[in-house]
């Protein structure tokens, strides 16, 4: 696909950041060509996502579909001859009414997850979203215009042009549209809205049909869009990029990561906190000649910003750690001078004489998130996650009420606990290997019986690294006991 560079945010642990967790299952009434279906009976499944993403999430399903959503909204399935669409949604989605000619579309946040029939009527829709995104199966369009029954003028060639994209395959795209533009997330039932739309497009099969996912959550839901993407890719998996087949690891990926026949700088990694970031970077504008990058141990390498005037300019830290391709998997830690030290685990995309991130697997400030303590061995990258008692909890699964959770430490300050992760960057996928606890000494708290104190109680039991189901096990003893507002364990 030749398209305008632009990128947009992977997310944070994008597919199986942690451990097998049990999610609800909701079963999605249908309106099929011969009336309509009672939902299939609830269950339970247990997909590969950490706890505090499975706690906010549920999976609707009609039949053979089935997509992630935001726990507690409603859903309706549409099936014909050109296809199925799944629609999930704080309301129940009017189905009827949806396919009148003046319909307007489902307002507001929703999921949606259609699959376009490429041996049947669904070809025209498929063969529109061939035609912009997959140009080669050209072939496949050229035969649909051959019919006919709608002009070439209704199959335009090329992306949208403020579509944001990052091709995951050769079949396989991701994207977001922006709120105020024409793209793919409006050749969707989502109504005109104030949020972009994220999603993924995956040609299918050799019928040409097209499986599209359009997501449009609310500001507070947004760090689940890619994991319900992420979710649609596990269950559908890309084809491997041409020159990705292979990966390199450790000093042999950081060979590759040059501009100029010289590592690339220190500054070209470090892009703005803000929507910014995902614009890319001109090495020629990033590369700063006159400011050398000190190479540090562990391979690290590291640039000063420069001061302006009484405010120090903070540092910004890179190491390759892999490379697929033109795609460099690097660990970047930084500050901007504050108190903040923002580490992340990104890949980096390298192309034209420009550099842009093109996925986020995870990251954040200090105790918040914070990164550390990499390891590169037998083509497997470990390391560690600092994270406040609020996080801890939300990865055990345990689900608690809202105000005992604000209750619990939550800032860049509080590491009370460090987990191990285990990335494969072959396959991108995350695992979270043990937690350990970090207690304050009991001393420190004498005379508390608040909802953290009781937390503290409990980690001091487990001075032992901690397996996955352990976690689910103190999950379980904090929502019986710390959030029921008991003593101390």
């Amino acid at each position: 696909m030749t398209s305008p560079l632009a990128v947009f945010m992977m997310c944070l642990a994008l597919a199986a950041p942690a451990h097998a967790a049990g999610i609800p299952v909701v079963g999605c009434p249908g309106d099929v060509q011969t009336g309509q279906e009672p939902p299939p009976a609830n269950t339970s499944r247990r997909l590969p996502l950490d706890g505090e993403h499975a706690a906010a999430l549920a999976w609707y399903f009609h039949g053979s579909m089935g997509v992630l959503a935001p726990r507690g909204w409603h859903c309706r399935a549409l099936s014909g001859s050109n296809g199925t669409s799944l629609y999930v949604a704080p309301r129940q989605a009017d189905t009827v009414n949806l396919l009148r000619p003046d319909s307007r579309g489902i307002p507001g946040p929703a999921v949606q997850l259609s699959v376009a029939a490429g041996s049947t009527s669904g070809r025209f829709t498929a063969a529109r979203r061939i035609a912009r995104l997959f140009p080669h199966e050209r072939k496949f369009v050229d035969d649909v215009i051959a019919e006919g029954i709608e002009p070439a003028s209704a199959f335009p060639s090329g992306p949208y042009p403020r579509d944001q994209m990052v091709r995951r395959g050769p079949n396989a795209i991701r994207y977001q549209t922006p709120a105020d533009a024409d793209g793919l997330g409006y050749d969707s039932w989502l109504a005109r809205g104030d949020r972009p739309i994220t999603g993924v497009v995956i040609l299918m099969d050799s019928d040409r049909s097209v499986l599209s996912l359009a997501v449009r959550l609310p500001r507070e839901l947004r760090n689940l869009g890619d994991v319900i993407a992420g979710q649609v890719e596990a269950d559908n998996p890309p084809l491997p990029l041409a020159g990705e087949a292979d990966v390199v690891m450790g000093r042999a990926a950081a060979t590759r990561f040059v501009y100029a026949s010289k590592p690339v700088h220190p500054f070209c990694v470090d892009f703005p906190a803000d929507s910014a970031r995902w614009n890319p970077l001109a090495f020629s504008d990033c590369t700063r000649a006159e400011i050398a990058p000190v190479v540090e141990t562990g391979g690290w390498r590291s640039a000063d910003h420069p001061r302006e005037g009484n405010f120090p300019g903070g540092y910004i830290s890179y190491r390759v750690l892999a490379s697929k391709g033109n795609r460099i998997l690097v660990a970047t830690a930084g500050s901007g001078g504050g108190s903040g030290i923002h580490s992340t685990l990104r890949w980096y995309s390298v192309e034209e004489g420009r550099i842009f991130i093109s996925k986020e697997e995870m990251g954040g400030d200090r105790c918040a998130g914070g990164l550390s303590g990499f390891e590169v061995k037998d083509g497997l990258i470990e390391f560690g996650r600092d994270m406040p008692a609020t996080t801890v909890i939300g990865l055990s699964g345990a689900g608690i009420d809202p105000r005992s959770r604000a209750l619990l430490n939550g800032s860049p300050v509080d590491c009370d606990g460090t987990a191990r992760y285990r990335y494969d960057p072959a396959t991108e996928r995350m695992q979270m290997i043990s937690l350990t606890l970090n207690p304050p000494p009991s001393e420190s708290e004498a005379g508390r019986r608040d909802t953290q104190s009781c937390f503290d109680g409990l980690a001091r039991r487990f001075t032992k690294p901690l397996s996955p189901d352990d976690l689910e096990g103190i999950g379980r003893a904090f929502a019986s006991g710390c959030a029921a507002g008991s003593a101390k364990p």
